[in-house]
């Protein structure tokens, strides 16, 4: 805890709890489902070698593989903090994975 010249608790220096609790109850900003959504486009093309991908596109039919996927998961904790599942991510298409790291996020 913060201390004054006096040794004692510098309660300035503390957040107030009504702030702390505000804080805690913002939600996400409203374009982050977009973040998600351009960074999981861009990895897949990027890890499948495509440009053709639409929201309903499937990993493994579009060229994707076990190893593939495993980077994709790796790339999406790295970027977002967020843990998801492999099982999870590989039986789903990119606009559920989008949806499924945007809640992984939150």
């Amino acid at each position: 805890m913060p201390r004054d010249r006096s040794d004692a608790v510098a309660t300035s220096a503390l957040s107030s709890p009504s702030a702390a609790y505000h804080a805690a109850d913002t939600p996400p900003p409203a374009d982050s489902t977009d973040e998600v959504r351009e960074f999981m486009v861009r990895t897949w093309s990027e890890l499948l070698g495509r440009s053709d991908l639409t929201e309903h596109s499937d990993f493994f039919v579009r060229g994707g593989d076990s190893l593939l996927i495993n980077r994709l998961v790796r790339r999406i904790g790295e970027k977002f903090g967020a843990k998801v599942s492999l099982y999870d991510m590989s039986r789903r298409n990119l606009v559920d994975q989008v949806a499924l790291v945007h809640s992984a996020r939150t």
